[in-house]
C-alpha cells in the first residue's frame, strides 16, 4: 500500500510538472494579441522594421527592446561651464559618448547645443536639448544615415519616460508612414553633473535619412516640410501659412515668393478637398496610407495636443502630402486633463481625435472631417485588423525597455524626485503613483484596456461615446475584496475620489 501511495503521488506530481511545463511554453511563445503573460517582453515586434529605406513594412520577431544596447549609454557635453540659457542661440561644447559599442564610442567631438521645447523650456526644471555635430554623425548607429542635428530629450512631463517611445515605437512599424524617428535612451552628464536619463531622436527635418524631400528645387513646385501650430500665426509672415482654418509653420527656408505662394495654395486645396469629402479628389493630393496609420497612432495615443502642435506634414516635387512624422506625446495615455477636467480624456475608451464630441482646442480639424466620412472610417477600420498584431505589441515594448533599464530610470528619479508633483496636467491617477515601476504598469495596462476598447469600436460593437468612462487605471489595488485600493496618503485619496466620478 505504502509502494502504491509512493508511486501514485510520484505520478501525480510528474502530472503537474507537466503541466505547468506546457502552461509556462504556451506563455513564452503565445504572439503579441494573445492571452499569455507579456511581462517578461519575449515575444513582440523587432525594432528596425524602418532604420533603412525599402523596408517591407511591419514584421512581428524578435525582442522588443533589439537595438537597445544591454547597458545604457552615457552621454556627456561640455561648454566649458558655460549656462545653456536659450533654445534660439547655439553654444559651443563638445560631446563624448561611452558605454556602447567601439564603433559608435564618441571622443570630444565638436558640437553645438542649445536649448528646445516649448512649455518644457521654460517651465519645467530638466531641459531638453537639440545638438548639432560639427560633422555628420550616425549618434548610436540610429536611423538610416549619419546627420548634424540629434535631439536629447528630458520627457519631464511623463513620468514613465515612455510614452514618445512607445508612440515612434508604433509609427516605426506601420508603414503607411514613410519615416519615423529612432529612439535610444542614455544617461546625460552636463559639464560634469548627472542630468538624468534622456531620451535620444533624430531631429525631425528635410534631410536625405528623414524626410526626404527636394527642398532646393528652383520651380515654384518645391518639396516642404510644415508642423501644424496653433501659434504658428505669431511666427514671421515667410515661415507662416493658413489654409483658412488651420495653421502651420514652414519648416525649410523658401527660395522664392512663387515657392511660398505654391505652398499656401497646395494646402488650401488640400483642406477645401478633404472638406467636400470626395475621395477621388483628395486621394490626388493626399497620401491616404500615411494619414490613416498616422490617424491610428494618435487615437491609440490619446494624444491631447494633436491639433496644437508638433503635427506634421510633407510634401516632395510633383507628390503627394503626406502626413507625418508622428512626434510629442508626452501628454497621451492617461497623462493629461484638459483645461475642463474631463474624465473621459483620461479614460482608456471614447475616441477623441475623431471625435466631434470633443471641444478642446487641440482638436485636429483634418481628422475630425475626414472621420466623420463613411469610407474613411472603413478604411480606418480595415486598417486596424491588418495592423492589430502590432497594436499589441506596444504595451509588451513598453514593460520590456523599462525592465532592460530599471536601474537607470530609478536612478533619473533619484535626481528628479517628482513622483506626486503636478509638472504639466497629469491627473490624479498619475500624481498618486510613488515609483517608476507603478508609472510603468500605469501606462502599459492603459494601453492595454486602450487598444481592447478600440478593438470592440473598429468591430462595431460599442459606441464613439460609450455612457460610462470606463475603468480605472491605477496601482495601489485592484479596487476589488481581494485587492482594495490602497490609500494611505491624500494623493491616494485624491485618486480613489477621481476613479469613483470615472464611475
Amino acid at each position: 500500500m505504502k509502494i502504491f501511495r509512493y508511486f501514485s503521488a510520484l505520478f501525480l506530481s510528474l502530472l503537474l510538472l507537466t503541466v505547468l511545463l506546457a502552461a509556462c511554453g504556451e506563455t513564452l511563445t503565445t504572439e503579441p494579441g494573445g492571452t499569455g503573460d507579456f511581462g517578461s517582453g519575449d515575444t513582440a515586434l523587432s525594432d528596425s522594421t524602418q532604420d533603412s529605406p525599402g523596408t517591407d513594412g511591419p514584421t512581428i520577431s524578435g525582442d522588443p527592446t533589439d537595438g537597445l544596447p544591454a547597458e545604457m549609454p552615457v552621454i556627456r557635453i561640455d561648454t566649458d561651464g558655460e549656462p545653456i540659457v536659450s533654445k534660439e542661440y547655439y553654444i559651443d561644447g563638445s560631446l563624448s559618448l561611452d558605454n556602447t559599442r567601439a564603433e559608435y564610442a564618441l571622443a570630444d567631438a565638436a558640437i553645438e547645443i542649445r536649448g528646445r521645447g516649448n512649455y518644457s523650456w521654460f517651465d519645467t526644471e530638466k531641459k531638453s536639448y537639440r545638438i548639432k555635430f560639427a560633422e555628420k554623425t550616425n549618434l548610436l548607429g540610429q536611423g538610416a544615415g549619419p546627420a548634424r542635428s540629434w535631439t536629447l530629450l528630458a520627457v519631464h512631463c511623463d513620468q514613465s519616460l515612455l510614452r514618445n517611445a512607445a508612440a515612434l515605437y508604433l509609427a516605426r512599424h506601420l508603414d503607411g508612414i514613410d519615416y519615423t524617428s529612432s529612439v535610444s535612451f542614455a544617461k546625460l552628464y552636463l559639464n560634469g553633473n548627472y542630468e538624468g536619463v534622456y531620451q535620444v531622436s533624430e531631429q525631425i527635418q528635410i534631410q536625405k535619412y528623414r524626410v526626404d524631400v527636394d527642398d532646393k528645387a528652383t520651380g515654384e513646385d518645391v518639396g516642404f516640410l510644415i508642423e501644424m501650430d496653433a501659434l504658428a500665426s505669431y511666427y514671421e509672415t515667410e515661415y507662416f501659412v493658413s489654409d483658412g482654418a488651420n495653421k502651420y509653420e514652414i519648416k525649410n527656408d523658401i527660395l522664392t515668393d512663387e515657392q511660398y505662394a505654391y505652398i499656401y495654395d497646395f494646402m488650401c486645396r488640400a483642406w477645401e478637398a478633404v472638406r467636400w469629402g470626395e475621395r477621388a479628389e483628395i486621394e490626388e493630393l493626399i497620401d491616404l496610407d500615411s494619414v490613416v496609420d498616422t490617424y491610428l497612432v494618435e487615437e491609440v495615443m490619446k494624444n491631447l495636443d494633436v491639433g496644437w502642435g508638433s503635427f506634421y506634414m510633407y510634401k516632395d516635387v510633383g507628390g503627394k502630402l503626406h502626413f507625418g512624422p508622428v512626434w510629442d506625446f508626452d501628454l497621451s495615455s492617461g497623462n493629461a486633463l484638459p483645461d475642463d477636467r474631463d474624465m473621459n480624456f483620461v479614460s482608456p475608451k471614447y475616441l477623441y481625435v475623431g471625435n466631434y464630441e470633443y471641444t478642446y482646442q487641440q482638436q485636429h480639424r483634418w481628422f475630425l472631417t475626414l472621420m466623420d466620412l463613411d469610407w474613411f472610417r472603413d478604411l480606418v477600420k480595415a486598417r486596424w485588423a491588418e495592423v492589430k498584431e502590432i497594436m499589441d505589441s506596444v504595451p509588451v515594448y513598453v514593460r520590456a525597455v523599462a525592465e532592460l533599464y530599471s536601474e537607470e530610470f530609478d536612478e533619473n528619479f533619484e535626481r528628479w524626485p517628482i513622483f506626486g508633483q503636478k509638472i504639466n496636467r497629469e491627473p490624479n491617477a498619475v500624481l498618486a503613483l510613488h515609483s517608476h515601476d507603478e508609472q510603468v504598469e500605469y501606462l502599459a495596462g492603459w494601453l492595454e484596456q486602450r487598444i481592447a476598447w478600440m478593438d470592440s469600436y473598429m468591430k462595431g460593437e460599442v459606441d464613439a461615446n460609450p455612457a460610462d468612462p470606463g475603468e480605472f487605471v491605477g496601482s495601489g489595488g485592484e479596487g476589488s475584496l481581494t485587492s482594495p485600493y490602497l490609500v494611505s496618503t491624500p494623493d491616494d485619496f485624491a485618486s480613489l475620489t477621481e476613479a469613483m466620478r470615472m464611475g
